[in-house]
């Protein structure tokens, strides 16, 4: 199956958590806010049923809000990239997937309704934009067609879903602005959120590193796999002859987010790197070279600079990341409120 070029707009109303890859970690918060308990308030997401199964045939309309369609084509596309994010297991099956698919096309015909009533419109330069941004990935007008025909759309309808989008997005753009007076966090607040949850900022041993990456391409054959790992043994000979490290990071390493830096990685804790990095890290002594360790980004040759014991981390060292965290739950509330009134108020029919 195609990737889908439609990168359709989904309300985001869960707290999102960080983690690296390839051996440049994310900067995770201190702190994360605590998850919001399940809504009850009127018009909060239903639970998802993943245990009927789906009608056979799958109906061409799969609900109507307001008495507006929802075809089972836009929710397939939803469908797929939510069984992508999903993998395997019971969130990837085919019933959790289609009915998760489905409300988030619900949201986004609710969040459309609502700007063209509000008179909320997309500038024709940002539709554009997102258009040429979309085709530019493809090598010629027939291959871009054709991701498109995989769809069910042409040029025309891809247009028309973008604009869609781009409305969709003022109108949260507005009611972002909106919330914003009501979107702070104040100093009393996270000392409250500190206090009430102390295992939050226990902060376990960490290691300080660098390292060398030899990156192979998604796809590579076996014979060019081959060629980068006796690349990465020679760089790893280089490294354990004493060369200087920084210098052999700035020359060969293929990390963009680190080789400037000599390699440097900062500070991580566990969790944060793919499970073969953090394996080896954790594995060194301060000084020590790892050999070469193989991940889904290619092959590395880690260096450990310092092992930082676990501590509690002050308050005031988190403060402030964690007043931005409290402040963006707040926003994520406050947005998915805003979607439940409009699903409160809403005439939902649903065929799945």
């Amino acid at each position: 199956m195609r990737r889908s070029p439609v990168a359709v707009v989904v309300l985001a109303v869960a707290a999102s958590s960080c983690s690296g890859g390839g051996g440049a970690p994310a900067s995770p918060p201190p702190a994360a806010a605590a998850s919001a308990a399940p809504s009850a308030e009127p018009g909060a997401p239903p639970e998802i049923d993943r245990v009927t199964p789906l009608p056979k045939p799958l109906p061409e309309v799969a609900a109507r809000v307001n008495g507006q369609p929802i075809p089972l084509r836009t929710v397939r596309v939803l469908a797929e990239q939510v069984g992508r994010q999903a993998g395997p297991g019971p969130a990837g099956e085919e019933p959790y997937v289609y009915r998760q698919a489905l409300q988030q096309g619900i949201v986004r015909e609710l969040l459309f309704q609502e700007a063209v009533r509000r008179k909320v419109t997309a500038a024709d330069a940002r539709v554009e934009r997102a258009y040429n941004e979309a085709r530019v990935r493809f090598k010629d007008d027939k291959a871009w067609a054709a991701v498109l025909a995989d769809q069910g759309m042409d040029a025309q309808s891809f247009r028309t879903e973008l604009r869609v989008q781009q409305t969709i997005q003022a109108l949260l753009a507005q009611v972002a602005e909106e919330a914003q007076a009501q979107a702070q966090a104040s100093d009393q607040e996270a000392m409250a959120f500190y206090e009430s949850h102390p295992a939050v900022f226990d902060a376990g041993e960490r290691v300080k590193a660098s390292h060398i990456l030899v990156r192979v391409p998604e796809g590579a054959t076996g014979a060019r796999k081959a060629e980068l790992r006796k690349k990465a043994d020679a760089l790893l000979g280089r490294a354990r002859a004493k060369e200087d490290f920084a210098a052999l990071a700035r020359e060969s390493s293929e990390d963009p987010g680190s080789a400037k830096s000599g390699g440097e990685l900062g500070a991580f804790g566990r969790g944060q790197m793919v499970p073969p990095f953090e394996q080896a890290a954790f594995g060194l002594k301060p000084g020590e070279v790892s050999g070469v360790v193989e991940t889904p980004f290619g092959f590395h040759i880690i260096k450990v600079s310092e092992r930082i014991p676990a501590r509690k981390l002050a308050f005031a060292e988190v403060k402030e990341r964690l007043k931005q965290d409290l402040v963006q739950q707040k926003r994520q509330q406050a947005q998915q409120s805003f979607v439940n009134s409009l699903r409160a108020k809403a005439k939902i029919e649903i065929f799945l």
